[in-house]
C-alpha cells in the first residue's frame, strides 16, 4: 500500500511540474512578444514571478532528482533572468563613485504633514510628501524653483530644482498608484515630454504605477535616456520579498548618478512605508 501511495504521489508531482513548466514557457513566450492588449500588460505584469517559479520548481527538481525537469525550468530561469536583467536590476542597485551625496525621502501616503517633517528632517536633505497635501520640500533650501505640473486630468508630479550642479538638477516626485490602462500612456508621454524640455539632469522617483519591463515603461526610459538606478523594490515594505505585491518603486536618474543604499524608514505619520535614497552624483 506504501508503494502504491508513493508511486501516485510521485504521478502528482509530475503532472504539476509539467503542467506549470508549459504555464512558464507560454507566458514567458507571450510576454515577449509585445502584443498590445489589456491581457498582455497584465501578463508582462507578473514576469518576475515567472522567474520566481522556475527557480523553485528547479530547486525542488533537483531535491527530487527529477533530471529532465531540472534541466527544463533551468532553462527557463535562466532566459527568465536574462529578460529581466535586461530591462530592471535585479538583485544590486547602480552605484556611481563620487564624493557628491544627497538623500531623498520618499515619504508615501503621510497622514501629518507637520510631524512628517519633524520627524525626518535629520534623514533626508529632500523630503516628498504623498498624500492629502502633495508637496517637495528642500530642508536645505537650495534650489531654484519647485512646483507641479500636470500630466492628465488625474495625474500630477511635484517638481524641484535643486542646485547640485552648474545647471542644476531637476527631482520630479510621482505617485501612480493604481493608474489604469486608459491612462498610461497618456501620463507617461506627457512626463517625457516635461523631462525632455529642461535643460538639465532629471531624477524621477516615486510609484510608477507599472512594473520597469512593461512595453510602457521600455518606451519612456527610450525616450528620455533615464536608466533605473535601484533594485527591485517589492511593494517598498521592510521585507526584501512580498509575495503579493507587483515591484512598482523606482528612481531613475542620468549616467553620472547613482544609489549608494536604499532604506526602509518606520511608519510615522503614514500609511506606507517611507523609502530613503540616499545618492551620489
Amino acid at each position: 500500500m506504501g508503494y502504491l501511495s508513493q508511486r501516485k504521489k510521485a504521478h502528482r508531482e509530475i503532472i504539476t511540474i509539467r503542467f506549470l513548466l508549459s504555464l512558464i514557457a507560454f507566458l514567458l513566450l507571450f510576454s515577449l512578444l509585445n502584443v498590445s492588449s489589456a491581457y498582455s500588460y497584465y501578463i508582462d505584469s507578473f514576469r518576475l514571478y515567472y522567474y520566481v517559479l522556475a527557480v523553485v520548481i528547479f530547486v525542488y527538481s533537483l531535491c527530487r532528482r527529477f533530471v529532465g525537469f531540472s534541466l527544463a525550468s533551468f532553462l527557463l530561469f535562466v532566459v527568465s533572468y536574462f529578460v529581466l536583467e535586461s530591462s530592471a536590476n535585479i538583485i544590486s542597485n547602480i552605484s556611481y563613485q563620487s564624493d557628491k551625496q544627497i538623500s531623498v525621502l520618499y515619504g508615501r501616503q503621510v497622514t501629518n504633514y507637520t510631524k512628517f517633517v519633524q520627524e525626518y528632517s535629520v534623514e533626508a536633505d529632500l523630503i516628498s510628501i504623498s498624500g492629502k497635501k502633495n508637496e517637495f520640500i528642500s530642508l536645505k533650501r537650495d534650489f531654484v524653483k519647485k512646483g507641479i505640473v500636470s500630466l492628465s486630468s488625474k495625474r500630477k508630479a511635484d517638481f524641484i530644482l535643486s542646485q547640485l550642479s552648474d545647471k542644476g538638477v531637476m527631482f520630479v516626485a510621482i505617485d501612480f498608484k493604481g493608474i489604469g490602462l486608459e491612462e498610461i500612456d497618456t501620463v507617461f508621454n506627457n512626463l517625457a515630454q516635461f523631462v525632455n524640455l529642461q535643460g538639465c539632469p532629471v531624477v524621477i522617483f516615486g510609484d510608477f504605477g507599472i512594473p520597469v519591463w512593461t512595453s510602457q515603461f521600455k518606451s519612456f526610459l527610450d525616450k528620455t535616456h533615464l536608466e533605473v538606478k535601484n533594485r527591485i523594490i517589492m511593494g517598498g515594505n521592510r521585507y526584501f520579498f512580498n509575495p503579493f505585491s507587483i515591484p512598482t518603486i523606482n528612481l531613475l536618474g542620468y549616467k553620472e548618478m547613482g544609489i549608494n543604499e536604499i532604506s526602509f524608514l518606520k511608519k510615522a505619520h503614514t500609511q506606507e512605508t517611507p523609502i530613503l535614497f540616499d545618492l551620489s552624483y
